[in-house]
């Protein structure tokens, strides 16, 4: 029942996404009605896809949430050390995650939710929906909160 919604599709390789994740996270700590939504539109590259079905999968063990925030603190490039050590961290079954990656459902959230951001109107990332007013592109955190109501 938040008054405010801010919904963001993003790409984990979008240094844009990257550089507001931390803002947006600090708007909803700071306010009780405001509701966050991450959607997925890896439009990147094609790690983009593996990664934006690494934290669907990652929903499997109750993971999701912190597997994407962990994947937009990473410090410098991505890559599979780096992975790896974000999935020791959050002490996930790496085994499990794999299959569960490879599942056709997991597939079908990633390709449904780049669906959604395409029929929206995102041709990139980020892309916002703020109480329902598109807005494209990097924002700064007063510019999102001269938006919530």
């Amino acid at each position: 029942n938040a008054k405010n919604t801010i919904i963001e599709f993003m790409d984990y390789f979008c240094g844009y996404c990257k550089k507001v994740h931390p803002e947006l996270l600090q708007i909803v700590n700071e306010r009780d009605d405001t509701r966050l939504i991450f959607l997925q539109h890896p439009v990147l590259s094609e790690s983009s896809k593996l990664l934006a079905s690494m934290v669907v999968a990652a929903n499997k063990q109750n993971k999701g949430v912190e597997f994407h925030n962990a994947l937009f603190e990473v410090e410098g490039n991505l890559n599979s050390a780096k992975l790896q050590q974000i999935v020791e961290d959050l002490e996930m079954n790496s085994a499990k995650l794999n299959i569960d990656m490879s599942k056709e459902e997991v597939k079908n959230i990633v390709n449904i939710s780049s669906f959604m951001a395409s029929g929206s109107g995102a041709r990139g990332t980020p892309t916002f929906f703020i109480n329902e007013e598109l807005v494209v592109g990097y924002i700064s955190i007063d510019r999102i909160k001269s938006l919530l109501k």
